[in-house]
This record gives structure tokens, C-alpha cells and sequence, in this order.
């Protein structure tokens, strides 16, 4: 009782060598855009990163000029340095950055 299994690919027609060379070319077209526009993503990210340190150290320094300079040199009133302690000091603000560092330094499985 042998089976003819002739039928089953008789409607599909072959792709030639030439076809599947284009497709991989193709598809590596594709991989290389996605991944120029994650080197992107990342390098705004570290910028963003940068300014966020520069803008926590200099809130850090008025903080600390408040905390020691003479009463006739302070600018903020103490509502103002209250607010400052509480952006500080809140788990919120470095919630997002040891988030996004804990992602780009793990490591990465495929």
C-alpha cells in the first residue's frame, strides 16, 4: 500500500537561489536599520542621562549652598528647599534611571 505523495507539491513552484539570496539581502537591509535606530535611541538616552547629572549635581550644590551660606545669601525660601528635598530624596527620581541602567547592563539573551 504505497502511498503517492506526488500531488502535495505539485501547485507550489521552487524558489530559485537568486530569490533567496535577495531576501536574506533584504532582511539583513531591515536588521541593520532597526538596529541604527536603537544605537539612536540609546545615544539620546545617555545624553538625557548626562544633562539629568549635571542638573541633580547643580541642585545638589544649591542645596548645599542653603544649607551653609549666611541668611542674606540665600535666594529660596524654605518652602522651596522642602520641595528640593523631597524631589531629592524620593524613590521616584532614581527609580527610572537604575531602571534603565539595569536593562541596558544586563546581559542580553537571544
Amino acid at each position: 500500500m504505497g502511498k503517492d505523495f506526488s500531488a502535495i507539491g505539485a501547485g507550489i513552484p521552487s524558489i530559485s537561489t537568486k530569490e533567496i539570496k535577495k531576501g536574506e539581502k533584504e532582511e539583513d537591509v531591515l536588521e541593520d536599520s532597526k538596529k541604527a535606530v536603537q544605537k539612536e535611541v540609546h545615544t539620546i538616552v545617555l545624553w538625557a542621562l548626562r544633562g539629568g547629572a549635571i542638573a541633580l549635581g547643580l541642585i545638589i550644590l544649591v542645596r548645599l549652598w542653603h544649607m551653609g551660606a549666611p541668611e542674606a545669601w540665600r535666594w529660596l525660601w524654605p518652602d522651596n528647599i522642602q520641595e528640593i528635598d523631597k524631589m531629592l530624596f524620593s524613590s521616584a527620581f532614581g527609580g527610572v534611571v537604575l531602571n534603565y541602567l539595569k536593562q541596558v547592563m544586563s546581559p542580553h539573551s537571544k
